[in-house]
């Protein structure tokens, strides 16, 4: 059986290594050396992974490398246990041949509980028989405990019943008061520290299967003197017992969920009268919660237990938003067909209304400031509930400001911009939003209709109050109508713009097309066509420019006269001098218009003037290359050269290289002979060839 037992021991000790080796990682080893301050029985360790390594242990008067060389070997699976009785002490070493992890202890030696009863002789005493087997005798120390089964307290309770001592191979009993076991079922087990060496001991626990129920000991407390009040709205639980008048050392405070899930198991200390406790309503929907006196050996004799739903059947919201304009907040309820007293707390200050059914009713807020709400109410199992929110009165409406121009202006243009400035959240133009800078000023254009322009600005804080500021602009068509409607009456001079535009495109295609036809038609070069093709764009620029600038003096001089005379005299009486404005900046834009564009079709004509001296000079150039090009010097030789031409340059004596002598079939003649006059003859009057040098003998060759 102690062989047996042994086998169990170790191979669990190699499953708890094995374990402890994967969860932390520890690195493996090969070697490991220790020291021994005197003789021991000692267990060496091998945890491994894959293979079982050998194993050689060396110590101060011994080698240990076969099984047989140890005095007990066990073989697991990853694991291998080797003890060695009465170990020489000394220094100490251990070699693997592969790597794993090496754990050196102290030999325990076989050791078990033979027995361990706990028999009740009465309602108060118990006996308590054991018996603790080792191969030699020795003290031990033991400890006796009883648990409940946590009805009480939400969880299992252990009591210290008795602590004594026994020794090894013998039979010890002993006796265990139980007057102290509050009310429930209870069980027994001891702790067992049996001492082997000097700081070496080794631990048991032994169980009894006997179940011992007490009662009569333990009242439930009046649930009146505690408050437990729940806040909705921050999930937290308190609970308050300061109404209870026992004289109590500690206050023991436990709290379970409906799934058993234990949130508070607390002791507190005297002085202390409340506890919070978090809440989680999305996992559980009520709360098991024990409050227990306990005296100074931590015995009990009375608890108070209540279960506190988390979602009540009534129920209370505020449903104002945490920033408004409103100066009224809404609250809806839901109660039972009777009373119930609510308090409702406003910044500290209360004031109590009875609810029933479901309504919803409104109280006033304090404007422009924070507004704390607490609403608290009891449901009809004495559990006060409560809700709160914070809600912030934003009713003064924001500053808007806008500059650049005033209500009512009149103006030709086709947009005007708009500057302002707001301490609200967002301005919109229209319905549109405008951006805001940070500080509060934004600027927009906008774009204008002939006639009357309305311009709808909108400042909101945010919260809902807002601030509306509304410009009326009339805008003038350039004949200084105010409605489209009249813009049409104008006849074709509306439509003058696009027919000059229209008819220019026309006209220049029509001139780059002829410019093309003629330089094909005198074989012009691809550099005289873009002269002649950049010549007539230049020309037909100026041309358009002048057009455009003639036309535009042509309005300026209109505008003109339409604030002069009886226009101007009729236009001061009926108190139009912002449209008299207008019509004299409107002047002088066309005036202004009109000399840019001189300026410009100036520029294009003297372009065009320009190109057309480049391209007459390109012409006489080339012109006098086809006519002859450079001409000959004359020729200064003897007259006798040349038989009945003297002085003739284009031809050579006989002392000229390019001339051929006998060599020459050409010319037979022997060197130093003379050209006969006949056969100089026909060069006696030569033409000039065409596009040659005659003073080149190797074009004449």
């Amino acid at each position: 059986m102690k062989n047996r037992l042994l086998k169990m021991i170790a191979s669990l000790s190699a499953v708890i290594l094995i374990a402890v080796f994967a969860a932390t990682g520890v690195s493996a080893e090969k070697s490991k050396t220790f020291t021994l301050e005197k003789d021991a029985d000692i267990e060496i360790s091998v945890v491994y992974k894959d293979t079982a390594p050998s194993v050689k242990v060396t110590g101060p008067d011994k080698t240990y490398s076969e099984d047989g060389d140890f005095d007990i070997v066990s073989h697991g699976d990853g694991a291998e246990n080797f003890v060695i009785k009465n170990a020489k002490s000394g220094n100490w070493s251990v070699e693997l041949s592969s790597e794993g992890e090496i754990t050196v202890l102290y030999y325990t030696g076989n050791v078990n509980v033979d027995y361990f009863t706990v028999e009740p002789e009465s309602d108060t005493r118990a006996n308590v028989k054991m018996k603790v087997d080792y191969e030699k005798e020795a003290s031990y120390d033991v400890s006796v405990f009883a648990v409940s089964d946590g009805n009480n307290t939400g969880l299992p309770e252990t009591r210290v019943l008795r602590e004594t001592y026994g020794y090894t191979n013998r039979d010890e009993s002993f006796s265990v008061g139980l007057s102290d076991l509050p009310d429930g079922k209870w069980t027994f087990y001891a702790e067992i520290e049996l001492k082997l060496l000097d700081g070496v001991s080794t631990s048991l626990t032994a169980y009894s299967d006997t179940e011992y129920t007490a009662t009569g000991r333990t009242e439930k407390g009046d649930e009146s003197k505690i408050v437990y009040s729940v806040d909705l709205t921050n999930e937290t639980l308190n609970v308050d017992w300061s109404g209870i008048d026992d004289r109590s050392n500690n206050i023991l405070v436990t709290v379970v969920d409906g799934n058993g899930e234990m949130l508070c198991y607390d002791k507190y200390g005297h002085g202390v009268t409340s506890a919070q406790i978090v809440t989680d309503p999305s996992s559980s929907d009520t709360l098991e919660v024990r409050v227990i006196p306990l005296d100074y050996r931590e015995n009990y004799t009375k608890f108070y237990r209540k279960t506190v739903p988390l979602t009540p059947s009534e129920s209370v919201s505020v449903d104002t938003p945490e920033s408004t304009s409103s100066g009224m907040a809404q609250i809806s309820y839901k109660f039972g067909n009777e009373y119930t007293p609510v308090r409702i707390e406003i910044n500290g200050k209360s004031s109590t209304y009875q609810f029933k059914g479901e309504n919803v009713m409104s109280v006033r807020l304090n404007e422009n400031d924070n507004n704390d709400i607490r609403i608290t109410y009891r449901s009809a199992d004495g559990v006060e509930y409560s809700v709160s929110k914070t809600v912030s009165v934003h009713s003064f409406p924001p500053a808007l400001n806008l500059f650049g121009i005033e209500d009512g202006s009149v103006t030709y243009s086709e947009s005007i911009t708009v500057n302002g400035l707001t301490d609200g959240a967002y301005v919109e133009l229209n319905g549109q939003k405008i951006d805001v800078s940070d500080d509060g000023t934004f600027k927009t254009e906008v774009k204008l209709e002939i006639g009357e322009n309305v311009l709808e600005f909108v400042s909101d804080n945010g919260y809902g109050a807002k601030t509306v500021r509304t410009l009326k602009i009339i805008r003038r068509s350039e004949n200084g109508e105010t409605a489209a409607t009249k813009e049409t009456k104008s006849g074709i001079e509306r439509f003058i713009p696009l027919i000059a535009g229209a008819g220019s495109a026309l006209l220049a295609t029509a001139a780059l097309a002829v410019t093309l036809i003629f330089a094909k038609k005198k074989k012009a070069g691809v550099g005289t066509t873009i002269l002649l093709v950049l010549t007539v764009l230049s020309l037909f620029s100026a041309l358009i420019l002048g057009a455009g600038s003639g036309y535009s003096f042509y309005r300026s001089a209109k505008e003109k006269a339409s604030i002069s005379g009886n226009e101007l005299v009729g236009a001061v009486g009926k108190g139009d001098f912002k449209g008299i404005y207008g019509t004299i900046s409107l002047k002088n834009e066309w005036s202004d218009r009109g000399l840019l564009l001189a300026l410009i079709g100036g520029g294009c004509l003297l372009l065009g003037a320009l190109l057309i001296v480049i391209t007459i000079i390109i012409r006489r150039h080339r012109k006098n290359k086809k006519s002859g090009g450079i001409s000959a010097p004359a020729y200064n030789g003897p007259a006798d050269q040349f038989p009945g031409q003297q002085q003739n340059p284009q031809y050579p004596t006989q002392q000229n290289p390019q001339y051929p002598t006998q060599q020459s079939p050409q010319y037979p003649m022997q060197q130093g002979q003379q050209y006969p006059a006949q056969q100089s003859q026909q060069y006696s009057n030569p033409q000039p060839h065409q596009g040659r040098d005659p003073a080149d003998p190797r074009q004449n060759s």
